[in-house]
């Protein structure tokens, strides 16, 4: 364990048979869409391939917070009730981790309600594939990185099949 890892220095602590007692109050909850998410062409370009660099940030907003402390509270009272001698909350906060953020451009057959078709051609930009985790309005419990992969392996044979009938 690194040398000031809060969350490893709690867990160590815990025995191993509570220790997924302690984990399950994350959760999955959707962010509502909201303006706070910026995109944007750095105007320097890449320091060895002179190429632009695209900057994204990314901040959470207070509804999911509370969202997030919310199912905290949820998962606390499930664990109690469960019969749990010990269940340890950890601070909700500014995301400093990893997540999954999804959904940002829907997948579907209408341009009115989805950005991507389902060969995840965007409807606007005939030549424009977005192959990563946007498509996915949703995800399961588990990490969507194999779903994003064989997704994006799909476009790309769809996209050379394009190429191919001179499509694109």
């Amino acid at each position: 364990m690194r040398p000031g890892n809060a969350t490893g220095e709690r867990l160590q602590g815990i025995p191993r048979a509570q220790l997924h007692a302690a984990d399950v109050g994350d959760g999955t909850h959707h962010l509502a869409p909201r303006g706070v998410q910026h995109h944007h062409a750095r105007s320097h370009a890449h320091r060895r391939t002179r190429t632009p660099a695209l900057r994204v940030t990314y901040r959470d907003h207070e509804d999911d917070l509370k969202m997030t402390r919310f199912m905290q509270e949820r998962a606390r009272e499930i664990h109690v009730a469960a019969g749990a001698r010990q269940v340890v909350d950890f601070p909700v906060g500014v995301s400093t981790s990893a997540a999954h953020l999804l959904g940002t451009c829907r997948m579907g057959n209408d341009p009115k309600t989805s950005v991507v078709d389902r060969f995840h051609r965007t409807h606007d930009v005939r030549n424009l594939f977005i192959c990563d985790g946007s498509s996915l309005v949703t995800s399961g419990r588990g990490q969507p990185t194999m779903t994003i992969m064989a997704l994006a392996f799909r476009a790309g044979e769809h996209l050379a099949a394009f190429a191919r009938r001179g499509e694109i």
